[in-house]
């Protein structure tokens, strides 16, 4: 889902760069609750022209967490969302029980 023309392969491994990823759907509250604010969207399309979805969060302490939704149009279900989180590997105990709060 991530294979993009070279321009957009640049920004998305800048933005990812050194980040864990995980397949979790978290929502911006709980990513302000644990200190981090929105500073940023970026929105791209793949080489499938799948839309993609960018939330850049920042902490402030030099930590980033970017909230990514791969949207494909399947011509049998219609619009289907694939979420992923790239997160700093010490935060992803904190957010799979956040994820999985709601999503199991």
């Amino acid at each position: 889902m991530f294979v993009f023309n070279s321009d957009n392969q640049k920004v998305f491994a800048k933005e990812t760069a050194d980040l864990t990823q995980a397949y979790y759907n978290i929502s911006n509250d709980h990513l302000k609750s644990i200190g981090f604010s929105f500073v940023r969207n970026l929105e791209l399309t793949n080489r499938m022209d799948d839309r993609v979805k960018m939330d850049i969060f920042e902490d402030g302490k030099g930590n980033k967490i970017v909230l990514v939704c791969v949207t494909q149009i399947k011509p049998d279900e219609g619009e289907v969302c694939h979420h992923s989180c790239f997160a700093p590997e010490s935060y992803m105990s904190s957010l799979a029980k956040e994820h999985e709060r709601y999503w199991q």
